[in-house]
């Protein structure tokens, strides 16, 4: 091929191209440079400043100076800093966009491809069409029929199935080739065998967060509780304060973080029922229980949960990680360790505040649950469809990212802090940040 075309959209205009020797003899050694990048597994250096066409097609493509992408406050390889520490801003990029979950729940319904969009039908008639563009994963309870069109479409497009049972449980997963680094999956294999500090990051964002939904609750709702329900919140955010400190200061090592983890768990869910403000006696927490949920609550939080960990675990396979090799949760056959980590420091502001909007606003009570043989308590399809537009739209409010130093939605959170993770791994960052939420 002799020569080829930059075509600019903004002024219409075609400006040719020769495809001569010193062109090709350049093509070749920035190939060349750029093999010998991904062999050495180190990060380059900043690019100097250039200026940009920000008509170009390729302008969001190219990295700022600096090379931090989201236009976050990250530390350059060998700056010794903390990861809550005052870091220069760098210059903006456009955030990640955030997509759609499609959630099809209604028994024997069929979701099928219909050009580029997904189509549900039941009996026959249209329910719903979502252009594939908008959609990032699709979530399936119960029996749904899925037209292996569809499969097939959402697979080349990097769309992910998941299929779960009526009650959420988890069944299978359905996605395309894995677009794993192999050099970012070595770096995780490696650290996962003494992961103290990013253990210790995770830790300290949980309690952070979990210290701070009680602290919400008493600021807002403290003065119409009751004196026995002030007085435990206010003896827990103490506690949890001086877990965080020990966490934080102390030398102890994987076993000792993951029972400081433990004694914060506890800790926060003794007082858990506080913050439900509803008279309803079925309504109220009497301690967590799983597999299955003894009560509305903790039927409502274990759904959320699922969903969290759904989240978690894309946002792990979209940055390259493996999400079945953690640091927190041991390795287990069949347990996406790695996405129950990046879940945990996001459980008290995603799942569990929502959980208490859900209830104290009334927008779920007792008839949104139902109770089987054996005691499980299980959402019904009412109750769950109301979570799942909740959820939604909890995902889409923004908030101020504390490291990075930008609004993000907390739909992103799990990939941001997955972005985070991958760098500190590729040695682009001393310390893991975890996100504390104010």
């Amino acid at each position: 091929m002799p020569e080829g075309a930059l075509f600019f959209g903004e002024t219409r205009r075609r400006v040719g191209v020769a495809f001569d020797a010193e062109l090709r003899a350049l093509t070749e050694a920035t190939i060349g440079e750029l093999s010998a990048v991904l062999k050495s597994g180190v990060t380059p250096p900043p690019t100097p400043h250039k200026s940009r066409c920000r008509a170009c097609s390729l302008a969001e493509a190219l990295p700022p100076p600096g090379d931090r992408p989201f236009g976050c406050r990250l530390a350059q390889p060998g700056a010794r800093r903390s990861p809550r520490g005052s870091l220069r801003r760098g210059t903006r990029r456009p955030m990640k966009k955030l997509l759609n979950t499609l959630y099809v729940t209604t028994e024997g319904a069929s979701l099928e491809k219909d050009g580029e969009n997904a189509v549900v039908q039941i009996e026959g008639e249209e329910r719903a069409r979502v252009p594939f563009h908008m959609l990032t994963s699709i979530v399936l309870f119960g029996p749904i029929l899925v037209s292996p069109a569809m499969i097939g479409a959402a697979a080349e497009k990097g769309m992910t199935i998941v299929l779960l049972d009526r009650v959420g449980r988890f069944q299978a997963r359905i996605e395309g080739p894995v677009s794993g680094n192999v050099l970012l999956r070595r770096a995780q294999y490696a650290v996962s065998e003494a992961p103290n500090e990013i253990v210790r990051s995770i830790v300290l964002g949980k309690v952070s967060n979990q210290r701070q939904v009680l602290m919400r609750g008493l600021r807002d709702h403290g003065a119409e509780a009751g004196e026995a329900a002030r007085s435990g919140l206010e003896t827990a955010v103490v506690r949890l304060g001086h877990i965080l400190r020990r966490v934080e200061l102390a030398g102890e090592g994987t076993d000792a973080l993951r029972g400081a983890e433990g004694e914060a768990a506890a800790l926060y869910f003794s007082v858990f029922d506080h913050l439900i403000r509803v008279g309803e006696p079925s309504m109220r927490f009497a301690g967590r229980s799983r597999r299955p949920p003894l009560d509305p609550v903790n039927a409502l939080l274990s759904f959320l949960y699922t969903l969290l960990t759904h989240d978690c675990r894309s946002a792990a396979e979209a940055v390259g990680l493996d999400p079945a090799v953690g640091f927190l949760h041991r390795d287990r056959p069949g347990r996406p360790s790695l996405a129950l980590d990046l879940m945990e420091e996001l459980r008290p502001v995603l799942a569990d505040r929502l959980a208490l909007s859900l209830i104290n606003r009334r927008q779920l009570g007792p008839k949104d649950f139902e109770t089987r043989d054996g005691g499980a308590v299980f959402l019904t399809d009412d109750g769950r469809r109301t979570l799942l537009t909740a959820w939604q739209e909890r995902k889409r409010e923004e908030r101020l990212h504390p490291f990075i130093g930008e609004k993000a939605p907390l739909g992103l959170a799990p990939y941001l802090q997955a972005q985070m993770l991958s760098r500190h791994l590729r040695g682009d960052l001393d310390a893991y940040p975890p996100w504390f939420w104010k």
